[in-house]
């Protein structure tokens, strides 16, 4: 089975065959990666960052914070209590849009910067497990935001 991605740009496979694990733990090179997370994820296709931490549906009556727009894509931040925040790929009608990276700058955004007051709550969330996302892609794209 072949996976493509960005207009034919990168293809993968992912073999869900028994038989082919078989032969890959037979060659010299399964063997060199037996039981590694290596192994788990090229023989296995078990990727480390396919899991379910942080991953949580937005109350209802949690209440707009902001739109981040990152590399990954755009998504919607919301609160609910003062110390949960939701993170979704579904964003509202009317945003508050931000950017970490000064070329998407345009009219009705606002560039974050890494010491920025909202750049820093979101960071202390994440660190103390507050923050959630809709999915696992959502929760990994997020993390740009993390880094200087």
């Amino acid at each position: 089975e072949f996976v493509t991605r960005k207009n034919g740009f990168i293809v993968a496979q992912f073999p869900k065959s028994a038989e082919f694990m078989e032969y890959v733990k037979q060659t010299r090179f399964g063997q060199f990666i037996s039981g590694t997370e290596y192994e788990s994820y090229s023989v296995g296709n078990t990727f480390a960052d396919n899991h379910d931490g942080l991953i949580a549906t937005k109350p209802s009556e949690a209440t707009y914070l902001a739109t981040m727009e990152l590399s990954g894509g755009s998504f919607s931040i919301w609160t609910h209590t003062a110390s949960a925040y939701y993170v979704q790929e579904k964003r509202p009608k009317n945003e508050r849009i931000f950017v970490l990276n000064p070329v998407r700058m345009n009219r009705g955004k606002t560039l974050m910067v890494y010491s920025d007051g909202l750049a820093q709550i979101l960071r202390t969330a994440y660190r103390h497990g507050r923050m959630y996302f809709d999915c696992p892609r959502t929760r990994n794209a997020f993390t740009e935001i993390f880094k200087r």
